[in-house]
């Protein structure tokens, strides 16, 4: 009986160490490019996360953000060339080929705009807006820095230490509630004090009330017209503290914790996008207060339950023994280890697993 139970230990701690050696993705410091930051999405919205204790930005994303206008780019007659251009390749004329290729094959109007597409009928994709979250008190650096993705979760979470207390910022992206959630936290009351505002270098405008902030917009519809509207909206909960508005920011002097719920929609009508699709505030705004009147630990549990729905279908181990060393590395002193020639069987999972999360 004790050998069996000795066997269940170490077969738990084999899996636990396991499990987070093949399912987090660890930095030692914030992000200072956006591909260094951490991607969290649900299909429709999107966070990438930097991770800085003093000035965090977090840039977020709508699927539909796209500039632009409907348009009939094809060239009905673009056929009949097609013979002409075939022989001249077949005679070697590579380049009088690719010349009437690039006069009839293209599409009408200004296409892309020759990769310029935001202000042309083409359009681009462009995100949502930067969320800032500014710290108050940043007069002491900060220590104990940590910032995960747990891919098994979608959650990231950024913690470090300052004048001897423990923060923790933890984002995640809700298919159920359709939000990006942005839970702060600190082990010593009366410890939080941030701005937090919205910020889009054009076609917007922000107005802060109560505990809200609002985001709304126009994108350029290419040729002089008006592109899709979206908007933004966003709702700041910080049970035993203070939320109030500082110009188009909200300031927050919280207890010990503060929720952030996000939310937003444009009215692109897809796939008729010939027609515009409802005013988007008040879907974005209808999602927010919607998930507002759920508790956060509720809320969470509804995001893994949902996600690991999909992403527990699959599982890929590679049997080693456990290495501390290795549970307490970055994924960069991982990579560089392994690119040295040194063992680490569950790297390769590591990457399938963030591979097929991205996925």
């Amino acid at each position: 009986m004790k050998r069996s139970l000795f066997i269940i230990i170490v077969l738990f701690v084999f899996i636990s160490a396991s499990a987070q050696s093949d399912m987090e993705v660890k930095f030692d410091a914030p992000a200072t490019y956006f591909t260094q930051s951490i991607p969290l999405g649900n299909g429709r919205l999107g966070a990438m996360v930097f991770g800085n204790p003093n000035h965090e930005r977090i840039v977020l994303n709508e699927k539909s953000m796209w500039s632009g206008g409907v348009q009939d780019p094809n060239r009905p007659d673009a056929y009949k060339y097609l013979p002409e251009i075939q022989k001249l390749l077949q005679q070697g004329h590579n380049k009088e080929a690719q010349g009437l290729l690039q006069q009839h094959f293209v599409c009408a109007g200004k296409g892309s705009g020759y990769g310029a597409g935001a202000h042309v009928k083409f359009g681009c994709y462009q995100i949502l807006s930067d969320a800032f979250i500014t710290w108050r008190d940043t007069t002491s650096s900060f220590t104990d820095y940590n910032r995960t993705l747990q891919i098994d979760k979608a959650l990231a979470t950024t913690a470090w230490k300052r004048n001897g207390i423990q923060y923790k910022e933890e984002v995640y992206v809700s298919a159920p509630q359709q939000v990006i959630i942005i839970r702060l936290s600190a082990d010593k009351k009366h410890a939080l004090n941030f701005d937090f505002y919205l910020n889009r270098k054009e076609d917007a405008t922000f107005s802060a009330q109560k505990n809200t902030i609002t985001m709304q917009g126009q994108l350029d519809g290419g040729d002089g017209d008006k592109g899709i509207k979206f908007a933004g909206f966003l709702k700041a909960i910080a049970p035993g503290g203070k939320v109030m508005v500082s110009g188009n920011a909200l300031h927050v002097e919280g207890d010990k914790e503060c929720i952030i719920i996000i939310s937003a929609a444009t009215d692109m009508n897809w796939p008729h996008v010939e027609i515009r699709g409802a005013d988007p505030l008040p879907v974005a705004q209808k999602h927010v207060n919607l998930a507002a009147a759920i508790s956060y630990n509720q809320l969470l549990k509804n995001h893994i339950k949902d996600f690991q729905s999909f992403f527990n279908r699959c599982t890929l181990k590679f049997n080693a023994p456990k290495n501390d060393s290795i549970v307490e590395m970055t994924t960069a002193q991982r990579l560089i280890r392994y690119a040295n020639g040194n063992s680490d069987p569950a790297l390769p999972a590591l990457y399938f697993n963030f591979g097929r999360y991205l996925l």
